[in-house]
C-alpha cells in the first residue's frame, strides 16, 4: 500500500501526542499522526519517567488500550446497532509524516470544527441543548461502561456525526482518552469502581457551567 502524503496538508488540530489532519481520501474521517518523541506530552511524575526510559513501549500501550476498549465496546452489541459515545476507529495507516492512526471526524456547525466542552464552558456559550447532549452522553458512557483514564472538557466534542454524507443528530462525543491506562487497572477489575470513577468525572464536567449530575434522574442540572 503507497504511503498518504499529508505533508502538503494543514495540521487540523494539535494534541500532547499528536497531530490531526483531515483525511484527503475521506471527509468524514481524521488521521491522527504521532508527534516525535522528543516532543511529547510528558504528563504527570509517573508518565515521565515512560515516557523518558521507554517512550516507544509506552506509547504503544496507549494506543493498545485504546484500541482493546473500542473493540470491547463494540462487540458488546454484534447486531451493529452500537450508540458509542466515543468516536469511532478505523485502523492504521502510513504516512510521510510517521504513523497515523484514522479516526471518526465530529464536525460543527457548517461543517466546521466541532468545539470542545471546555472552549464552550469558557466562553459562556453552553445552551440547554449542550447540557441535554452531555446527559446523553453521560448516560451512554454509564450504560456502556465506557472505562476512560482521561475523560477531560478538553476530549469532549460537541457536533454531528456524518456516515455516508448522512449527518446524524447533535451530540457529545469522546475523541480521545478513552482505554484504562492506569498503573493498577482498578476500572477494568471493577464495574462498581469504574462507575464512581464515571460519575466523579461526569460533575468535574458539569461544574464548568454550574451545573451538577442527578444520578437519580441521570441528567445534569443548573
Amino acid at each position: 500500500m503507497a504511503v498518504l502524503t499529508l505533508s502538503n496538508q494543514t495540521c487540523f488540530a494539535k494534541g500532547g501526542e499528536r497531530a490531526i489532519y483531515l483525511d484527503p481520501r475521506n471527509a468524514e474521517r481524521l488521521i491522527k499522526v504521532l508527534l516525535p518523541s522528543s516532543v511529547q506530552n510528558k504528563g504527570g511524575p509517573v508518565r515521565s519517567i515512560f515516557t523518558r526510559f521507554t517512550p516507544n513501549f509506552h506509547r504503544s500501550f496507549l494506543l493498545r488500550q485504546e484500541n482493546q476498549e473500542y473493540l470491547r465496546l463494540m462487540l458488546k452489541n454484534l447486531d451493529g446497532k452500537n450508540h458509542l459515545p466515543l468516536a469511532h476507529l478505523y485502523g492504521f495507516v502510513e504516512t510521510d509524516l510517521g504513523l497515523g492512526f484514522v479516526t471518526q471526524r465530529i464536525h460543527g456547525e457548517n461543517m466546521g470544527t466541532a468545539p470542545t466542552w471546555r472552549a464552550k464552558a469558557k466562553a459562556g456559550e453552553v445552551e440547554q441543548r449542550d447540557i441535554d447532549a452531555l446527559s446523553d452522553f453521560c448516560r451512554r458512557m454509564l450504560r456502556y461502561g465506557v472505562r476512560s483514564s482521561d475523560l477531560t472538557a478538553s476530549n469532549v466534542v460537541l457536533g454531528y456525526r456524518t456516515t455516508d454524507g448522512v449527518i446524524g443528530p447533535y451530540e457529545a462525543v469522546l475523541i480521545d482518552g478513552f482505554g484504562d491506562t492506569h498503573v493498577i487497572p482498578v476500572r477494568t477489575w471493577s464495574k462498581r469502581v469504574n462507575k464512581i470513577s464515571l460519575i466523579k468525572r461526569f460533575n468535574r464536567l458539569g461544574a464548568k457551567t454550574g451545573a451538577v449530575w442527578n444520578s437519580e434522574s441521570k441528567k445534569f442540572e443548573r
